[in-house]
């Protein structure tokens, strides 16, 4: 699926834990000490962290997220501040829709393998941003991807252990998903972290001048709506968004794919 503006936050955390949010996408399990994140919100990111939580290396996964990333170290920071740093860069270049009529969903698909707090830390992050900018979101639970369950079916495996096959075989079209499948989630996650030592963000300056427009062509609105909360908003929109979730999070996890495709139409986006 192509993701346009509106917020879709997939974030498909590999964990065995229950709990936990929509339209972020993030993906996160663990081999060792280390963690692998995927987060999305059309812009689409692959995290690798380490001890203490700090980000180990991150890698675009799309074009919308290397133009972001261009000029950003997020390299060594505590997962919970690149988390909500990407999510402000989000903001910044239109992906999150501002206004009391905004739709913003924040998906989590909880996995397996994951560390709890680490988990808790990236809702946290995501949930703090929406009340700090005064943006509406839903995180909600979701299930696996319809697809990728058919695909994992078909090879006997689990959903959550397909997609991380999924995530190296992205990262390297020439991997055989037959033989993917069969490795442990350790071995996967080694894998995804030879591609980011083997990965460097390298971009034209046309790509740099795009992100400095994208940012320009929203700062207008970004900045007006930034510019009016106080600590008196915030409270009374941390009110607001407790009812927003309330009113539309069964909505997203009842029928989000058939909304998601509505919205794909209305955007004019073809897959």
């Amino acid at each position: 699926m192509k993701k346009g503006m509106q917020v879709l936050v997939i974030v498909l955390v590999l964990v065995i834990f229950a709990g936990a949010a929509l339209t972020v996408a993030l993906i996160g399990t663990r081999a060792g000490k280390t963690h692998y994140v995927c987060l999305e919100v059309n812009p689409k990111v692959e995290i690798l962290v380490g001890s203490k939580n700090k980000v180990k290396s991150i890698r675009p996964l799309n074009e919308e997220a290397k133009i972001l990333l261009i000029g950003e170290e997020l390299v060594g920071k505590k997962i919970g501040e690149a988390v909500k740093h990407f999510m402000t860069l989000c903001g910044k270049s239109g992906y999150l829709k501002l206004g009391e009529d905004a739709q913003n969903g924040v998906k989590v698909s909880v996995l397996s393998g994951f560390n709890q707090s680490l988990e808790t830390k990236i809702v946290e992050s995501v949930n703090g941003y929406f009340v700090d900018s005064n943006i509406y979101g839903c995180v909600i639970e979701c299930p696996e991807d319809l697809q990728n369950y058919k695909e994992a079916k078909k090879y006997k495996v689990s959903a959550e252990h397909y997609d991380l096959a999924l995530a190296v075989k992205q990262g390297d079209p020439s991997q055989d998903m037959k033989k993917l499948v069969k490795k442990s989630n350790k071995k996967l996650i080694d894998m995804i972290e030879q591609q980011h030592k083997n990965y460097e963000l390298e971009y034209t300056s046309e790509e740099l001048a795009n992100k400095s427009k994208l940012i320009d062509f929203n700062r207008t609105n970004y900045e007006e709506h930034i510019s009016k909360i106080s600590n008196e908003s915030t409270r009374s929109f941390r009110t607001k968004l407790e009812k927003y979730v309330k009113e539309n999070k069964k909505n997203y996890e009842i029928d989000w794919e058939n909304r998601y495709d509505k919205w794909q139409a209305s955007e004019g986006v073809v897959e």
